[in-house]
């Protein structure tokens, strides 16, 4: 019970420094300049101003949550060792585990504040445009922010193993591999060639597949998603999250902080 009371005054300290940072700032911005393309791009499209409304607002919520994921968490924990504010955090006494949890926490709960407001904008638009209400919505802002909390532990991952700007460079790779290993792996060349098969398939265990988080054109179109799948993603983004977690927790334990 210590141990949670110490993750939850470390995730409490870091959701606050990151709220003084004026990140909500961004946010609001991004909602005001998500409302107004979606408006004029509404006024531009004959008989389906709700769509493009949508598509709209999906796509820069989910680039924002993933931006301010990656560029937030690649100083997560770098910028606590460089200013040697993690000495004093780490000998009160907090566990390693705990600051990371509570660190790693405190950025996700910004993130779900952010998609919640940017969400909520987004379908308040979309339902006045005329659009239907389906549980699909709900599910496509859980799934952004799933995919924005495990780009947010990529990049945590890799800025323990190297220097920011490669991190921030790993984990824009990492996004768009995991966008497009399903996709590689139906290329006709691909399935001709059982090396590549091979080679993309381990790629696929490693990268998550985050095209399964993207269910956008399904919500645009009215398309079903069957709720097993629904379910099946969230465990397997879960699963690679709490992986995540675990290794990068293992690899902070055993760095040098000097």
């Amino acid at each position: 019970m210590d141990s949670l009371n110490k993750v939850l005054l470390v995730t409490r300290y870091t959701f606050v420094e990151v709220i003084k940072s004026k990140i909500m700032i961004l946010t609001a911005v991004i909602g005001i300049a998500l409302l107004l393309i979606s408006f004029i791009g509404s006024e531009f499209t004959y008989g389906v101003p709700e769509r493009v409304a949508l598509d709209f607002g999906m796509g820069m919520l989910t680039i924002s949550a993933v931006a301010i994921a990656i560029f937030m968490g690649v100083t997560l924990i770098s910028k606590e060792v460089e200013t040697r504010t993690v000495h004093m955090i780490l000998a009160r006494p907090v566990t390693r585990w705990s600051f990371l949890l509570g660190r790693m926490f405190g950025i996700s709960s910004v993130l779900f504040l952010n998609i919640s407001i940017l969400g909520v904008l987004t379908i308040a638009f979309y339902l006045y445009l005329g659009g239907n209400y389906s549980s699909l919505l709900i599910w496509s802002l859980f799934f952004a922010f799933l995919e924005s909390i495990l780009m947010l532990m990529v990049v945590v991952f890799f800025s323990l193993l190297t220097n920011i700007t490669a991190s921030v460079i790993y984990s824009v790779i990492i996004y768009f591999a995991g966008h497009g290993i399903s996709e590689l792996m139906n290329l006709t060349f691909v399935k001709a060639n059982s090396l590549f098969q091979v080679l993309v398939s381990g790629f696929s265990i490693v990268i998550p597949d985050l095209s399964k988080l993207n269910i956008k054109n399904h919500l645009v179109y009215n398309a079903d998603v069957p709720f097993d799948y629904l379910i099946g993603t969230s465990i397997y983004s879960l699963f690679y999250f709490f992986t995540l977690i675990l290794i990068t927790v293992f690899i902070f334990n055993k760095k040098s902080l000097d």
